[in-house]
């Protein structure tokens, strides 16, 4: 038996691994930085993609037969593999000058003391970037956010689209009451912003 004999499985194993990453959203540009939730995503995929070939092998009969160590011994060196390619294109990705270019780019529903101290805090932050905000129905009252808003409520959709946003934040729940709170959140989840 050689390494020929085992192409159709290795490329079948290889296209479970590669849907499994795909389907689970692995390289996503929300979870790039975050190394811990690919390798969680990871051992799930490639762990179920194990218990797919062990039941394979006890299923059907292959020809040349499926060894169950050599599966298990594929998980572990798979796993360490991808590890260890992750590991680096983390690393890659955390240096300055990509980060930057990755930060979430955050967007704050509302106006007032809160959205200027949101503004400040994330003036120097490598993991998110404040983008603008969007006035609600209260009137601005701080000249510190007059450049940085962005359109009305009504606009919202718009504004979530050409600024890239992944996250909203609403700061202004008093003014809008339930009707506008349950628009702002049917935006977010039509253009899959993460809200807080």
């Amino acid at each position: 038996v050689v390494f020929w004999d085992y192409w159709k499985l290795i490329l079948l194993g290889t296209a479970f691994v590669f849907g499994g990453l795909l389907s689970k959203g692995a390289y996503e540009h929300r979870d790039l930085l975050s190394l811990r939730r690919f390798i969680t995503r990871f051992a799930g995929i490639l762990t179920f993609c194990l218990f797919v070939f062990i039941g394979l092998t006890l299923a059907v009969q292959t020809n040349p037969p499926i060894s169950r160590a050599f599966v298990l011994c594929s998980w572990f060196f798979i796993f360490l593999t991808v590890l260890s390619w992750r590991a680096a294109l983390s690393r890659i990705l955390q240096t300055p000058a990509v980060a930057w270019r990755l930060r979430k780019r955050l967007l704050v529903v509302g106006t007032g003391p809160e959205t200027l101290r949101i503004q400040q805090e994330l003036q120097n932050s490598m993991e998110t970037e404040f983008v603008g905000w969007v006035q609600g129905n209260r009137p601005n009252r701080l000249k510190d956010l007059d450049s940085s808003r962005l359109g009305s409520l009504h606009e919202l959709e718009e504004v979530l689209q050409k600024n890239c946003i992944d996250v909203a934040v609403l700061t202004e729940t008093e003014s809008l009451q339930r009707e506008g709170i349950a628009f702002v959140v049917k935006v977010c989840e039509r253009e899959h912003v993460q809200f807080k």
